[in-house]
C-alpha cells in the first residue's frame, strides 16, 4: 500500500467514526470532549477510535440515550478512551473495552473503580493476567519463580490475598505454595473482565 492510500485509509477512518458518532444520540458530548483533548493522538491512532466507538454502535441495550447522556459516563468514556488508544497490546485494549462495557452497565457509575481497574491492567502482563485469569498454572521451576514474584505484585495492588495453605483442601495449593491465594473481592470482578 503505497503512502497516499494509507493517509486515504486513516482519514476514512475517523469519518466513519464521526458518522457513526452522529448517529448514536448523546454520544456527541463524549465524543466531542475526546476530539478536542486528544485529538492528534486520535489521528494517529484512527481504527483504534473507530474500534472504540463501533463498540458502542454495536452495543445498543448497554449505550442508551440515558446513560450516554449521563456526565459520569461522558467523563469515563474520555478516560477510557484516552487509555484505550494509548495501550500498545491489542489482549490490553481487549481487556480496557471489556473494562469500558462494564463500568457502562453498572448501576452505580459514580462508584465504579474505572481508573482503578484500567490502571492495574495496564500494570499487569499478559502472562499476569492468563494467571489470574487461571489459563495457565507454574508448571516449571522458572515459573514458579516467576508466579511467586507475580504474587507480591498482585498482593500489593489488592488484588490477591494469601490465605491458610495448612487449612487448604485443595491439592495443588499444598504442592505449590505460590498457588496459596484467594482472589479479593476486586480481583474476582477484574478477572470478570479478562475472562470475557
Amino acid at each position: 500500500m503505497n503512502e497516499k492510500d494509507k493517509i486515504l485509509l486513516q482519514d476514512s477512518a475517523l469519518i466513519v467514526a464521526d458518522g457513526i458518532v452522529s448517529n448514536i444520540a448523546g454520544l456527541n458530548i463524549a465524543w466531542g470532549l475526546s476530539k478536542a483533548l486528544y485529538g492528534s493522538g486520535i489521528k494517529l491512532r484512527e481504527k483504534r477510535a473507530l474500534e472504540w466507538v463501533e463498540t458502542i454502535k454495536d452495543n445498543p441495550n448497554i449505550f442508551t440515550k440515558n446513560i450516554l447522556c449521563s456526565q459520569n459516563f461522558q467523563d469515563g468514556f474520555v478516560y477510557a478512551f484516552e487509555k484505550f488508544i494509548k495501550e500498545r497490546n491489542n489482549e490490553k485494549r481487549k481487556i480496557i473495552k471489556n473494562i469500558f462495557l462494564g463500568f457502562s452497565k453498572s448501576k452505580d457509575l459514580e462508584n465504579f473503580e474505572l481508573e482503578r481497574f484500567i490502571n492495574i491492567a495496564s500494570l499487569l502482563s499478559i502472562k499476569d493476567f492468563r494467571w489470574l485469569s487461571g489459563s495457565q498454572y507454574a508448571s516449571s521451576e522458572e515459573e514458579k519463580k516467576y508466579y511467586k514474584n507475580a504474587l507480591a505484585i498482585l498482593i500489593s495492588l489488592g488484588i490477591i490475598e494469601l490465605n491458610d495453605i495448612y487449612n487448604s483442601t485443595d491439592v495443588n495449593r499444598l504442592k505449590d505454595p505460590a498457588l496459596a491465594f484467594d482472589l479479593t473481592d476486586f480481583g474476582e470482578e477484574l478477572r470478570k473482565f479478562i475472562e470475557k
